[in-house]
Parts: C-alpha cells; structure tokens; sequence
C-alpha cells in the first residue's frame, strides 16, 4: 500500500474494536502513526502490538472520551508519543438495545455524552492542539446508518446519529 500517509501523526478514538481497528489498521497500513484510543486499554494495547507487528507504527492509548482531562491526555499521548497530532478520527461511540419505553434517562445520558459531548470534547482538544502547532490538520466524525433509518430498540443512539454532519474531508476515498 503507498504510504500517502507517512509522517501523519492521527488519534483514532474507539480504536481498539469493531470499525475502529479497521480504521487504525488502514490508517498505519498507509504509513501513519497511529494513537489506538480506546476505553479497554486492553483491547488499545492489543490492536496497538497487532498493527506493529505487521510493520505499522502504533501506541496505546486509554480514554474515557467523555472526561475533558482524559481527553486532554489522549492528546497529549499523541503529541509526547509521535511529537504532535495532525488528524484525530472520532470512532468512540455506544449503542444500546432498549425498547423505547424502556430508556430510562441514564441510558439517554450515557448514549449522549459518549456519542454526542465525547465527540465535541475530542475536536475541541485536537483544534487546541492543532492551533498551537500552527498546522492545521484534520478532524473526521464518524457517524452512524441509523441518522437513516429507524430501529425502535436504539431510539435513543438513533436520535443523536440524526444530527451528525457529514465530514468535509476523508482520509482515503
């Protein structure tokens, strides 16, 4: 693979599972320097080793992207690791299976803080990073199918996917 992305220096939030290893695999697959984000360190760690071992650069990183001063951390992380962050890919995200009458308002909460705040606390830590290396970078939200199309038992996850903007810039077609 060409590594069009030699000497980037990327956060991928939730990277330690699902969509987020993939995203982090390709990411390092094209050259980057990946910070694996992640609420299991474990799993940071483990998609961390798995991508070095296949000659990426990667490092684990755990993040509680609803706490501004994990958050803060994660980012430092990426800056004292790979000496400054110029993409963060916002993956972090939980869905819950409830039926409607069933959601209670800490499942609301805790579906919109990590969905919803987590995401606004990570583009604000990144834009302060990025503005105190004079570089610009990129920020790139992740969002969801269900913005589309309704699922009764996810109402709730479903409600914030609606309001997601599409980002305005990809990092591969």
């Amino acid at each position: 693979m060409p590594e069009r992305l030699k000497n980037q220096r990327i956060v991928v939030s939730g990277g330690g599972r699902g969509i987020g290893v993939e995203i982090a695999k390709r990411l390092a697959g094209e050259g980057g320097s990946v910070l694996i984000a992640d609420i299991d360190e474990t799993v940071a760690r483990e998609t961390a080793e798995a991508i070095e071992n296949s000659g990426g650069m990667a490092s684990p990183c755990k993040v509680d992207v609803r706490d501004p001063g994990s958050v803060t951390a994660m980012i430092g992380a990426a800056v004292d690791t790979f000496g400054g962050l110029d993409s963060i890919f916002n993956n972090a995200g939980i869905a819950q299976v409830r039926q409607f009458l069933e959601i209670t308002e800490e499942d609301w909460h805790t579906v919109m803080d990590v969905n919803g705040l987590g995401v606004l606390i990570c583009m604000q830590e990144a834009v302060k990073q990025m503005l105190k290396q004079d570089s610009g970078g990129s920020i790139i939200n992740m969002a969801s199918i269900a913005g589309k199309q309704g699922y009764e038992p996810i109402a709730h996850y479903r409600a914030l996917s609606r309001t997601i903007v599409p980002p305005s810039s990809v990092l591969w077609p």
